[in-house]
């Protein structure tokens, strides 16, 4: 027991610490057609100043792609603004995802 409590109060061999070390990884940067996706931002932003009800459809067409290249809390902003009919609010998200870009 002795020899239990000793290893007990020096901790983890340096080696073991060492190895233990959590790492996040980052995922890959999926491959998502830049011109497409330019031409459905801009399209929102039309139906969007518009305040045309139709900005719903287009939002859930950026789902996947915003998805795909980590912009997917932006896409929940913008798709919460278009919930609620708040198309000023939905053109700021968009501001804030462009700018992010």
């Amino acid at each position: 027991l002795d020899a239990l409590g000793r290893l007990v109060q020096r901790g983890p061999h340096p080696t073991l610490s060492a190895q233990t070390t959590t790492v996040e990884a980052t995922p890959p940067r999926a491959e998502v057609d830049e011109a497409a996706l330019r031409a459905t931002r801009a399209a929102l932003r039309a139906a969007l100043n518009a305040q045309d009800f139709d900005a719903g459809e287009i939002v859930e067409q950026l789902r996947a792609p915003l998805a795909s290249i980590g912009a997917g809390a932006r896409w929940a902003e913008i798709s919460d603004c278009m919930a609620r009919f708040d198309f000023e609010g939905a053109l700021a998200a968009l501001d804030a995802l462009e700018r992010a870009q």
